[in-house]
């Protein structure tokens, strides 16, 4: 059997999407690399969640709903048990990302991340987007 643990990252600066795609090496994004490094930081806040171990087939995970509530965020997302397309090695984890405006989000203070994988609570996250 798979493990099936959500993984996620708050990035807000070119030095931690460096050092995110350094440390996290077997994946497989939604999007091509070229647009993830278009992200206008530090206007942008880029949020990353991935699931390992799961072989991967098309573009099973996806982000349906994020709800901004001044220092709270709620994630929403979508692992898709029938997914299409090619399969790909077990050591690649579905994964997607999403950048969302810097100024939806308090100036100052720390911001609480909660993501939610198929409609359950997996993990907090808090940032201060410095």
């Amino acid at each position: 059997a798979f493990s099936r643990e959500l993984r996620v990252a708050v990035i807000t600066s070119t030095s931690e999407l460096e050092a995110f795609n350094r440390t996290v090496i077997s994946k497989r994004t939604r999007g091509t690399g070229v647009t993830l490094n278009r992200a206008d930081f530090p206007a942008s806040v880029l949020l990353v969640a991935y699931v390992m171990w799961l072989p991967v087939q098309g573009d099973p995970l996806s982000v349906v709903d994020i709800e901004i509530d001044g220092r709270k965020v709620v994630v929403d997302l979508e692992l898709d048990a029938e997914s299409q397309g090619r399969e790909y090695p077990y050591l690649f984890a579905p994964m997607t990302m999403v950048a969302l405006d810097r100024s939806k989000f308090p100036a100052d203070g720390s911001v609480s991340f909660d993501f939610r994988l198929d409609n359950e609570f997996q993990l907090t996250i808090k940032d201060d987007l410095q």
